[in-house]
Order: structure tokens, then sequence, then C-alpha cells
């Protein structure tokens, strides 16, 4: 399951299934609602393949908070 993104923002099935068609490494800046304030903060997510000798092995996925740094570059 994945977390609850802004409307405005690309839903993570469609990245996971753009992910999964070109088989490549993929980074997006998504919103993602916070469970308990309700809000939503910016986060870069990037999904990275795994290879082994037959091909992808997994796939390994962070998201990092960089909401702070989004209203840092609004300021300016």
């Amino acid at each position: 399951m994945f977390p609850e993104v802004h409307p405005e923002d690309t839903g993570m099935d469609q990245v996971w299934n753009t992910c999964m068609e070109r088989m490549q490494p993929h980074e997006v800046e998504v919103r993602i609602r916070q469970l308990r304030s309700g809000l939503f903060r910016f986060h870069l997510l990037r999904i990275i393949p795994v290879k082994s000798e037959g091909g992808i092995k997994s796939w390994v996925g962070t998201f990092t908070d960089i909401d702070d740094q989004k209203q840092e570059e609004r300021k300016r």
C-alpha cells in the first residue's frame, strides 16, 4: 500500500507502473499526507532497481522529506 499523495500530484500507482515499464530508476517530487496532522509535505521519491545476473532482483524505494527546502525556495 502506498502513502496518500496530494490530488494534484502523480499517484504512486502511476509512478510504480512507469518504473515497471521502463525498468529504470525513477525520481519524482510528491506531496504526501502526514497521518497525524493530515497536512501534505513535499517528499523526494527515489525508486532504484537492484540488479543481478538474471535481471532485476528487487526494487528499493526511499521517501526523503524536502518540505522545508521547498518552502525556502518559494520564499525567494
